[in-house]
């Protein structure tokens, strides 16, 4: 369409709307979902393990959980508790998840060794007060590995 089509086009859309023969198309219904999208959006942010953050002068840690291929380790609620009960004292959990099986692998990995299994995120005072807290995780108690590793960033 040229220049002149377009103006055409404007002018009888503007015409019969006046005329009240046509309605403009309602964007409420689009803003509605898109409002709804990033209100939820947020609070999912604002409830997320990963919104809390280390205190100043805290180190971050990972403590990544192994397991055995045959061994399931605890339930999720029992983590969960474990989590929520060390978001304070000297080393607290910030977040953290379970994984699952992996995608694809590369390099030389025992498949039937340890697998890497779920990570919990955690801030402490110092090297002993993470390792103190990995102690005490469920992972532990069900049989698993606890490796700790310290940020670099």
């Amino acid at each position: 369409m040229d220049h002149e089509d377009l103006q055409l086009e404007d002018r009888i859309i503007r015409m019969l709307r006046e005329a009240n023969m046509i309605k403009p198309k309602p964007n409420w219904p689009i803003a509605a979902v898109g409002a709804l999208a990033i209100s939820a959006a947020a609070l999912v942010g604002l409830q997320s393990p990963w919104f809390h953050s280390a205190r100043s002068g805290d180190r971050e840690y990972i403590l990544a959980l192994y397991s055995a291929p045959d061994n399931p380790g605890g339930s999720a609620q029992e983590y969960g508790a474990w989590a929520r009960a060390h978001h304070t004292g000297k080393a607290r959990v910030l977040g953290g998840d379970e994984l699952a099986p992996a995608v694809a692998t590369f390099g030389s990995i025992n498949p039937t060794g340890p697998q890497l299994v779920g990570f919990f995120r955690v801030a402490a005072g110092s090297d002993a007060d993470a390792v103190a807290l990995a102690r005490t995780t469920p992972h532990v108690r069900h049989g698993g590995s606890v490796s700790i590793r310290p940020t670099v960033g």
